[in-house]
């Protein structure tokens, strides 16, 4: 009978341990989950006050004074090859390009001065430059040399990044994006004294001023190359179009063509500026002649500004000018 009594009872006492054994491990969640939560919320705050503290770090510079510091300084590379006509940077501000009176462009490192390479750009023998232009840097580089007997050679600087043994090398060169040979501008072998150009992808245009010649006086000159790409050839065909502006063109002191390649201006010495319709490279039209500064002052140099309107996001160009005293 006591051993039935003892067996009966066992089970009570089973269930007891087993309901302690799961409240308590309720109580280590409960724990865990309440101490977690803690956690969690103290990250959030911390993360938020660093993120606080990185975007005060990144916005104070904008509320000190602008400094510039001379980080080194050195000769001009290669000066025996020429006045320097430009002075240009690649993307990773590493190494220079130099462009001479010359025809001869030095490729040095920016940090020293050392010269890299140095190339010759395809002159003729028996001309020398007589004007030279920079295309816009949206243009990879391009730039222009007008020749003495009224042609013309366009070239690019261009910079091919390797990384042999992880290490970063950039090797210059330069290219010709409508070949070595020079382009015939004008037939009568004019110099010329004022160039501008715009290269694109598919289009190149062309702008240039002649000079006197015991034939008339020099001409303003259009001209454009147009790319088209066949099916049955490797290599795109150039269409050339030319056309004469209207316009004087004594007393010309610069010429810009806007980066659609759509509108031209000629600013002359003494302020007048002409504004030019080029979308139909086959007939330009003047849209607008105005004088841009007061009496007794003379332009001296004219470039290209950007700007945005602020109810516009395109970035639009306009014509910005250099101006002295008479």
């Amino acid at each position: 009978m006591s051993e039935l009594n003892t067996s009966i009872k066992s089970p009570p006492s089973i269930r007891i341990s087993s309901g302690e054994y799961h409240q308590r491990w309720r109580l280590i969640k409960d724990a865990l989950a309440r101490y977690g939560v803690v956690a969690g919320g103290l990250g959030v705050i911390v993360a938020i006050v660093l993120i606080f503290f990185y975007l005060l770090y990144v916005v104070y510079p904008l509320f000190i004074s602008a400094t510039a510091k001379s980080v080194s300084e050195y000769a001009v590379p290669e000066q025996a090859l020429g006045n320097t006509l430009l002075l240009e940077m690649e993307e990773q501000n590493e190494v220079g390009a130099r462009f001479t009176d010359s025809g001869q462009v030095v490729f040095f490192e920016a940090a020293t001065g050392k010269t890299i390479l140095t190339q010759a750009v395809a002159i003729p023998e028996g001309t020398h430059i007589a004007s030279f232009a920079q295309g816009s840097p949206i243009n990879e580089g391009a730039v222009i040399y007008g020749l003495s007997d009224g042609r013309a050679v366009i070239a690019k600087h261009q910079y091919k990044v390797t990384y042999p043994n992880n290490v970063r090398v950039i090797t210059p060169s330069l290219k010709y994006p409508l070949g070595e040979q020079p382009l015939v501008l004008d037939d009568s072998g004019a110099a010329l004294e004022k160039i501008a150009v715009k290269v694109g992808e598919n289009a190149t245009t062309i702008v240039a001023k002649t000079a006197d010649t015991p034939q008339g006086p020099g001409k303003i000159r259009l001209i454009n190359f147009q790319k088209e790409q066949s099916l049955f050839a490797d290599e795109a065909a150039l269409t050339r179009t030319d056309s004469v502006l209207e316009q004087s063109a004594t007393g010309i002191a610069g010429i810009l063509i806007d980066k659609d390649e759509s509108n031209l201006y000629l600013i002359s010495n003494d302020g007048q500026l002409g504004f030019f319709d080029i979308s139909d490279k086959s007939s330009p039209a003047i849209r607008q002649q105005q004088n841009v500064v007061d009496a007794g002052q003379k332009i001296t140099s004219v470039a290209f500004f950007k700007w945005r309107p602020f109810a516009d996001d395109r970035r639009l160009q306009r014509p910005g000018f250099t101006v002295e005293h008479g």
